[in-house]
């Protein structure tokens, strides 16, 4: 039986196979930089420097586009075969899990942070309001 191969990003991955850890590696790298830049933002926003802050923000989603990216490339791939060939159970390691875990908790943290920005920035502008 010949293996099918499918060209994915920066990796072949052959059919209903990845290289697990390198993928799920890349999916918790990304989510950690968009958390890092998420705490940035926060920090630009304790010195009121809001324009910072939202381009630290955007930084922060841009890494989560990637790792969600690379996230939805195998769930796609495998739903896809899962639908075409149910006869191979599909096994998700831990560490993909784990990655995946890690992916949904820090988008919210960046949601969070999002708005937090906002409501920073409508609390300033009040407050400079009353002192006027």
């Amino acid at each position: 039986m010949e293996k099918e191969t499918v060209e994915k990003t920066d990796e072949k991955v052959e059919k209903n196979t990845f290289d697990f850890p390198k993928v799920s590696m890349r999916i918790i790298l990304a989510a950690g930089e968009a958390r890092s830049c998420a705490q940035r933002s926060l920090e630009q926003v304790r010195k009121k420097e809001f324009a910072k802050a939202k381009v630290l923000l955007g930084e922060a989603k841009e890494h989560i586009k990637d790792a969600h990216r690379s996230q939805t490339e195998v769930m796609q791939t495998l739903a896809f075969s899962e639908y075409n060939d149910a006869a191979e159970p599909i096994v998700l390691p831990m560490l993909f899990v784990h990655a995946q875990d890690t992916l949904m908790t820090i988008m919210s943290e960046v949601n969070m942070t999002e708005q937090m920005i906002e409501m920073f920035m409508t609390l300033e502008k009040e407050i400079s309001l009353c002192r006027k």
